[in-house]
């Protein structure tokens, strides 16, 4: 796992939260709830491929620079929508859907990497005044349950969730494990294993290697 890697991954989050165009969705964007089930898809590739990284530093970056892009497209399209006169029905349309589909994505960052979701929520916030989580979050969960008919199952059951525990979120609280089936935190944790039987595979070695060093060479064999 490289920092290639890790900046592939950083390009796969601006594609996926920006809602690129492309002409075989066309025929979507009359059916936003199809639209919405092929943005999700996009995102379960996303999350896994965060939480296959084994190494946290690059995980706990990818998720911070994940919100962070969330949080932008959220108010940038807030934004828009009160500009209402200025826009066509199309812009409009994409315009709401950027801000659920990226409301979905944060649900998901919440869920599956509670451990450390306060402490970036509270970085991003330090390094732009103008973006105080507890609002961000308030406003777009707001937003999602006026169009909460075009979740699917398993996001309206994460939709159901986060709302259940809002204020413990609010307050910054230990989450409760999430009661459904749940594949990312499975990876994550998968992860996290490996990574850690790497270190002490590695450890081991050095201490190895340590050790031949201070016995110095062997003069078995050599003739004085």
């Amino acid at each position: 796992m490289n920092i290639l890697y890790v900046l592939l991954i950083i390009i796969n989050i601006n594609l996926v939260v920006t809602n690129r165009e492309n002409e075989n969705e066309d025929k979507l964007k009359t059916f936003p709830k199809k639209l919405l089930a092929r943005r999700r898809e996009e995102h379960l590739v996303l999350l896994k491929n965060i939480a296959k990284n084994p190494k946290y530093e690059w995980r706990f970056r990818l998720v911070e620079v994940g919100v962070t892009k969330v949080f932008e497209l959220i108010n940038e399209n807030r934004v828009r929508l009160k500009d209402t006169n200025e826009m066509d029905e199309e812009k409009l349309s994409q315009a709401k859907m950027l801000i659920i589909e990226n409301t979905c994505l944060l649900m998901d960052f919440i869920v599956n990497f509670n451990q450390d979701i306060y402490k970036i929520f509270n970085i991003i916030s330090k390094k732009n005044v103008h973006t105080d989580w507890r609002v961000m979050l308030k406003v777009s969960f707001e937003f999602l349950s006026k169009e909460k008919e075009l979740l699917d199952e398993l996001t309206s059951k994460e939709y159901d969730f986060i709302m259940e525990n809002y204020e413990k979120i609010n307050n910054e609280e230990t989450l409760p494990d999430y009661p459904y089936e749940n594949n990312i935190k499975r990876d994550i944790n998968i992860a996290e294993r490996i990574y850690q039987d790497e270190t002490e595979k590695l450890k081991a070695l050095k201490k190895k290697e340590k050790k031949k060093l201070k016995k110095g060479p062997s003069l078995r064999g050599v003739e004085l």
